[in-house]
């Protein structure tokens, strides 16, 4: 069925959009779309010496798109489906390429929840998942860190509570103690700078 698109968003769009206006909740059905789409629209772009974008920028693209057009619902713009996915495809075929954090960066533009974000990494992190394994592992541990340094950020901007409530904000300490015990220097660094942050906002 693939093969009568040359185009692969044409695919994409078209069958997502049914997928979710026919109220389809079959998950791997969903999770086979969205990966198709990433592996043509990789190959598409990375094949095109004449490209404007790297294929990374063309997957955020459409991601941005397609969170509006779904209008972020839970079961065709799932968080829990997406950022396994996006952070392994990342990882997979657009290690190095363009800013550190873009992986993380998406997530929040297409509002996918902090909380969210963080405990999808953590889960991630925490069960070894793949190829998230060995030195791979301080990949999320840095997004891990941004994400919590961004929902700082955030709080600080907008006046809210910090982290939502003070329960979060002591898990959230934990969590950074944990990963400045098992991470590079920078990311120690980085990590026990956020504790300090946050442990003198509650003085």
């Amino acid at each position: 069925m693939f093969n009568e698109f040359s185009d692969p968003g044409e695919y994409f769009d078209i069958n997502l959009l049914i997928l979710e206006s026919s109220n389809h909740r079959n998950a791997a059905d969903i999770a086979g779309t969205w990966q198709y789409f990433l592996d043509e629209t990789h190959k598409k772009v990375g094949n095109d010496p004449n490209a404007a974008q790297q294929p990374y920028e063309a997957v955020v693209n459409v991601l941005r798109e397609m969170s509006h057009r779904l209008k972020n619902s839970e079961a065709t713009f799932s968080p829990s489906m997406l950022v396994p996915m996006i952070e392994t495809y990342a990882l997979e075929h657009q290690n190095g390429v363009g800013p550190p954090n873009w992986v993380v960066d998406l997530f929040i533009q297409v509002n996918f929840p902090f909380e969210t974000i963080l405990g999808l990494l953590q889960e991630m992190y925490q069960n070894d998942v793949a190829p998230f394994v060995g030195r791979n592992k301080h990949v999320l541990a840095d997004h891990m860190i941004y994400t919590c340094e961004q929902w700082y950020q955030d709080c600080i901007r907008s006046n809210k509570r910090l982290f939502g409530s003070e329960e979060n904000a002591m898990e959230i300490q934990q969590i950074l103690h944990h990963l400045s015990e098992s991470s590079p220097q920078a990311q120690n660094h980085r990590a026990s700078n956020l504790m300090t942050k946050i442990q003198r906002s509650y003085q």
